[in-house]
C-alpha cells in the first residue's frame, strides 16, 4: 500500500461540481459556445430546465436541449417510468420533435416505443400522471424493461447525445 494514497474526497468533489457549474451559468452566449460539449449542453440544459421549471420564457433551442437533457438523466436514473412520473414527464408530448429536431433519430424511434406502450393520452399534469402510470398494465413495463435495456447497452449513448445538442446548441447560437 502506497505511503500516500490518494483519498477520494466526495464533498471536495461536489463542491468543485457545482462552483464549476456556478461559473458556467454565469458565461456569456459567446463564452458558452466554447466549452467542451458535455458542459455546454450540461450548462443549457440546466439553464433551460430552471426556466420551464419557472415557466420563464424559452427559447426552442433551449427548450429542445433542456427536455432533451431531462430524458436521459432520468431514463439514466430510474427507467422511461421515472421520467414519465416526474415533471419532466409533463414534456413527453413535446420531446419528440425535439429529438428529431437535435439529429437523434435512433433515440426518437426509441422514445417512440416508449410513449406507445403507454395505454393512455399521457396527461401534462404530474399528479394525473403518476396515477396514471399506478393503474398502468404489467406489458407497458415490460415493454420499457426491454428498451431500457437496449438503452443502457449503448455505451457511446452519452457521448453521441452530447455531440448531438452541443453542435444543434452552436448551430442554434442565436436562440440561446
Amino acid at each position: 500500500m502506497p505511503k500516500n494514497p490518494q483519498k477520494f474526497d466526495a464533498t471536495t468533489l461536489l463542491n468543485e461540481m457545482h462552483e464549476q457549474r456556478r461559473a458556467d451559468a454565469k458565461l456569456t452566449t459567446a463564452e458558452l459556445l466554447k466549452l467542451p460539449d458535455h458542459r455546454l449542453v450540461s450548462t443549457i440544459g440546466l439553464r433551460g430546465s430552471r426556466k420551464l421549471a419557472l415557466r420563464r420564457p424559452i427559447s426552442r433551442a433551449e427548450k429542445n436541449v433542456a427536455l432533451v437533457s431531462m430524458l436521459y438523466a432520468e431514463v439514466n436514473n430510474g427507467g422511461f417510468a421515472q421520467f414519465f412520473s416526474n415533471s419532466p414527464g409533463d414534456y413527453a408530448s413535446e420531446l419528440a420533435l425535439a429529438l428529431c429536431e437535435v439529429g437523434l433519430t435512433d433515440d426518437f424511434k426509441m422514445y417512440e416505443e416508449a410513449l406507445g406502450a403507454f395505454p393512455h393520452v399521457l396527461s401534462t399534469d404530474v399528479e394525473e400522471r403518476r396515477s396514471q402510470l399506478d393503474s398502468t398494465p404489467s406489458k407497458t413495463a415490460g415493454v420499457w424493461r426491454e428498451l431500457e435495456s437496449r438503452f443502457y447497452a449503448d455505451k457511446e449513448r452519452s457521448s453521441r447525445v452530447d455531440q448531438a445538442l452541443a453542435a444543434y446548441a452552436r448551430a442554434h447560437a442565436a436562440e440561446l
